[in-house]
């Protein structure tokens, strides 16, 4: 078994939203601009995640290997759970949160 990313989210969103990990780009800081730069890492995760997995697969070793990412994300439940409105944000939210990189 084989993990290209571990919890991209995490190094994502720390790393070029909020800043508070490295490198520590985000809107409010000395560089960085969060409206954009997480979804372009966030491509670029994925695309270099897809790289990896083709040209392991290409090995003997990747034949019979297992190669994928681990993920991590935030659970959100609905204030009401009887108010379809808000089971539906509730969902949103969840997928939002994990199906970036699912």
């Amino acid at each position: 078994y084989w993990i290209t990313f571990n919890e991209p989210l995490t190094f994502v969103n720390l790393g070029y939203s909020t800043g508070t990990h490295a490198p520590g780009r985000c809107t409010d800081c000395d560089r960085g601009d969060s409206s954009t730069e997480p979804y372009t890492v966030a491509h670029n995760v994925l695309n270099t995640h897809a790289a990896t997995y083709r040209a392991y697969k290409e090995t003997e070793q990747g034949a019979n290997g297992k190669m994928g990412t681990t993920l991590n994300s935030v659970w959100g439940e609905p204030l009401d759970a009887s108010d379809p409105t808000s089971v539906a944000a509730a969902e949103r939210f969840v997928e939002f949160e994990l199906a970036w990189f699912a």
